[in-house]
């Protein structure tokens, strides 16, 4: 199990460096001892096997500390988007029901909309700072100096020691359930794919609320044994300060923080040569920012997963260029297949939804088991994905399943639609919903966000897609809208648009 793996990393690299967190160092044996003491401050709480934890916090020491103290006594741990609302954070705890709720105070007014729905006995509210309520526990005084033995409880593969919620893009969040086995050959699979060692140096700024931060480098990294630099938010100029200071061999950010690195006014002037990786998901990202780093010497490799089952396809480096906008090929471990409506494996070029089978899958949708049992097929998770291959069988992401609409007897993709209408230098975004129409069954409609300084208008956009899009494809209306509801992830909530245009 994971704590197993951090107790006897620390007992082979009692003396190396885990985290680096805002100039101070933290060696495994240090950690796992915090993560000891940890455990047995909340066991004193009444936390047993099965118990949440929840916590709601940026990156820090204590985020990784509670992770592995919960984890030790057989807890399942639940990240929180600190981005959040309240009402998004109350949905989720009273979802997920925890025992504990750990937070930052610059966060206190979740803990103060949870009391509403417990009392202070029924649930521990622990601030990572000084307390504000006298109900509060302090982190540091509470755990502190507690006898740091290692609990000793019996877990197995199948036991869930994680809850994370999704992004919400087609309603309420739902809470991913995972097991140790599923943590464990994601691992493997990030290992494998990335040949890390104990020798590499991990930069972490991506959330650890997110599963790309979580599961495919914090984890992956500790159990490796390696040296990780947490930082508390992406600052791009303070990452590329410690690449040079700390020798960083290892990298991943979702797109838009590599555009930020490069707009860095002297990116040049920094010494980045220790990179030996750099890795991006979440979304494409644009060829300029790819060329960008190879003309410094650097590679970008890309790959494609989910909450539900975090590695699926991945695109090496010395693919990027040549395959271009493909998220690679399936990772080592799992089944993957990209199928029809007959669910039946499609050829190369016809688009067909990705599922996936192996040990890395999701346990359950938490309390949700008719969700759960629409989303597996003979046993299958279905991603709702929607994708092709080529003949080579590089995979290339097409939309989301629920996206798609159909005009006149053809599929449309509103993703093929957002990608030609974010190309106009005077839109920022735009998403593209399927409406109904009396004559095709359905049509686009497009909801459009101007740059700062752009006047386009209408005409002009629906003129830019007859130059680029065929003509079914083109939407039949253009809305402009300030801003475009988004979840705290930055993914657009289509539903909304539906509700708010009424269509």
């Amino acid at each position: 199990m994971l704590g197993s793996l951090l107790k006897n990393t620390s007992f082979v690299s009692k003396d190396k460096v885990a985290l680096i967190f805002e100039g101070r160092e933290i060696t495994y044996g240090e950690l796992n001892r915090r993560a000891n003491e940890i455990a047995q401050g909340l066991s004193s709480l009444g936390v047993r096997k099965g118990d949440r934890v929840a916590i709601l916090s940026r990156n820090s020491t204590q985020f990784v500390e509670a992770l592995f103290g919960t984890i030790k006594l057989g807890g399942i741990f639940v990240p929180l988007n600190f981005r959040l609302t309240v009402e998004e954070i109350l949905y989720q705890i009273t979802d997920c029901m925890p025992r504990i709720f750990i937070f930052e105070n610059e966060f206190v007014r979740h803990p103060a909309a949870i009391r509403k729905k417990w009392t202070p006995e029924e649930l521990a509210l622990i601030t990572t700072e000084t307390p504000l309520e006298k109900d509060h526990l302090s982190y540091e005084e509470f755990f502190r100096d507690r006898v740091g033995d290692e609990p000793e409880v019996e877990l197995g593969l199948e036991d869930p020691f994680m809850i994370m919620y999704t992004s919400g893009t087609t309603g309420h969040p739902k809470g991913v359930v995972s097991t140790y086995q599923k943590s464990f050959f994601h691992t493997l699979n990030m290992l494998l794919c990335k040949d890390l060692n104990s020798n590499d140096i991990s930069l972490i700024a991506l959330p650890l609320f997110h599963t790309f931060g979580m599961n495919s480098l914090l984890i992956p990294g500790l159990c490796r044994g390696m040296t990780l630099v947490l930082h508390k938010n992406f600052e791009a100029r303070r990452i590329l300060e410690c690449i040079a200071q700390y020798h960083v061999t290892d990298f991943a950010g979702v797109p838009m923080m590599l555009e930020e690195l490069l707009r860095v006014p002297d990116f040049s002037s920094y010494d980045l040569s220790s990179i030996r990786i750099i890795s991006t998901a979440a979304q494409s990202i644009p060829r300029w920012v790819l060329e960008e780093f190879l003309r410094r010497g650097l590679t970008v490799a890309q790959g494609f997963g989910i909450t539900e089952f975090p590695a699926i396809y991945y695109l090496e480096k010395r693919d990027v260029i040549r395959k271009l906008g493909s998220v690679g090929l399936p990772q080592l471990i799992g089944d993957f297949k990209i199928v029809g409506n007959n669910f039946q494996e499609v050829g190369p070029g016809e688009v067909g939804e990705i599922i996936c089978r192996g040990p890395q899958v999701m346990k359950e949708y938490w309390k949700r088991p008719e969700e759960t049992q629409k989303v597996f097929r003979e046993g299958w998770y279905l991603t709702g994905d929607l994708a092709r291959k080529d003949e080579e069988g590089y995979v290339y992401i097409v939309d989301r399943k629920k996206d798609m609409f159909i005009s006149g007897g053809e599929n449309i993709y509103p993703a093929e639609i957002e990608k030609v209408l974010t190309s106009h230098p005077g839109i920022a975004e735009a998403a593209v919903i399927g409406v109904k129409d009396e004559k095709w069954g359905e049509v686009g409609k497009a909801f459009v966000v101007r740059k700062e300084d752009s006047r386009i208008a209408e005409e002009e956009v629906l003129k830019f897609c007859r130059d680029k899009l065929a003509s079914y494809k083109i939407p039949r209306q253009i809305i402009f809208l300030q801003q475009l509801p988004k979840t705290a992830t930055g993914k657009v909530k289509k539903f909304e648009l539906n509700d708010i245009m009424g269509s």
